[in-house]
Parts: structure tokens; C-alpha cells; sequence
């Protein structure tokens, strides 16, 4: 992307809304993470030409605002339009929730490892993750990140689920201090692209 860091500012800004909103007691305000991955993904570009069995590479991304202004809006509007929303059928809504969410999943490198534990060696991608970090460290990582998911998960659904975003927030010195006791920083870069949404 070539403004990338438009993303990284629309999250600054959501904090310091949020910082305003608690100074004052009015609700937080969360970031739309599912829909957000979704619009970027929709909005690249994939090449067309590429060889046989080759996946696509990608291109860029059209980078506009405008239809995430129109999306908000349209958000906005449900709320006026109710009644019209209620003859809609559950069953359409779960599906398309349901379809949003699985077709959201691609691309999570975190599924896409857990899957290769599954899979025979020779079958594997050739994707980074793949080789430059041996097989066994490359599950032993991803079998670390299936555990913590879990622990937050417990946490979230206990009793003491106002402490998730402190729980949330140790995944950063775990990360940090010990697990490079287990992996050297080439292999830490490569597998822990989404160090804070996986671990």
C-alpha cells in the first residue's frame, strides 16, 4: 500500500476518541477489525498473469475512503430503517454473517499453519514461513499461539473477564522475552506476522 500508514492512523485516532469518551463515561467505541480486513482485501488488486498453478500475486490495493464512508453511513441509516430490516429473514443474515466470516479467514497465516499440521511435509507451500523456519519449530510456534488463544478464551468467558485486556496485553512480553529463548529473530519475524492478533 502506498498509504499504509492511513490504517495505523485511523487506529491512533479511535484510541484518542476512546480516551475522550472514558474521561467523560460515554461507551467506547470499538474498531471494526472483520469488516476492515474485508474492505482491504476486497479492494486488491491480484495479478492476472501468472503460471499455471501459481498462485496470483499482489499488485496494490485501490486506496479510497469513499466506500467506507458509504459502508458507515449505510450502518448509520439501519438504525432508521428497522422495520424494513425485520422482514429480512434470520437465516439470510446468518448466512451472510457466516459466509463474511469464512471468507475473512484467508490469509490468516495462524489457519494456514494450523492446517499444515495436518498436512504431509511434501504438500506443504512454498510460502516463507515454510522455509525459512524448520517444521517442528514452525508447529511448536503455532502450537504456542493455540494456547494462548485458548487461555484468552477461558479468560473472556470467566468471571474475571474485565481483566482480558490485561491478560491480552502480557502476550506482548511473552513475545519480547521468552520466546526468543526458543526461536532466533529471523525465524520470530517470519512466523509472527500478526504478533498481537495471534500472539
Amino acid at each position: 500500500m502506498t498509504k499504509g500508514s492511513g490504517f495505523h492512523f485511523d487506529i491512533v485516532l479511535l484510541c484518542f476518541i476512546n480516551f475522550v469518551c472514558g474521561v467523560f463515561g460515554a461507551p467506547f467505541m470499538g474498531p471494526a477489525c472483520v469488516r476492515t480486513v474485508s474492505h482491504t482485501s476486497a479492494l486488491t488488486v491480484m495479478s492476472s498473469t501468472h503460471a499455471p498453478g501459481e498462485s496470483p500475486k499482489i499488485k496494490g490495493v485501490r486506496e479510497q475512503r469513499l466506500s467506507a464512508i458509504v459502508v458507515s453511513i449505510l450502518i448509520g441509516l439501519s438504525v432508521l430503517l428497522g422495520s424494513v430490516l425485520n422482514l429480512v429473514p434470520k437465516a439470510v443474515l446468518y448466512g451472510i454473517f457466516l459466509y463474511m466470516g469464512v471468507s475473512s479467514t484467508a490469509g490468516i497465516q495462524f489457519l494456514e499453519r494450523f492446517i499444515l499440521v495436518l498436512m504431509p511435509v511434501k504438500h506443504h507451500p512454498n510460502v516463507p514461513y515454510v522455509k525459512k523456519v524448520r517444521t517442528w519449530k514452525m508447529h511448536s510456534f503455532t502450537g504456542i499461539q493455540l494456547v494462548m488463544l485458548i487461555i484468552l478464551w477461558v479468560v473472556k468467558q470467566s468471571p474475571v473477564a474485565l481483566c482480558f485486556p490485561f491478560v491480552l496485553m502480557l502476550l506482548i512480553p511473552i513475545r519480547l522475552y521468552l520466546l526468543p529463548y526458543g526461536f532466533n529473530n529471523q525465524e520470530l519475524s517470519v512466523v509472527s506476522v500478526c504478533v498481537f492478533g495471534c500472539l
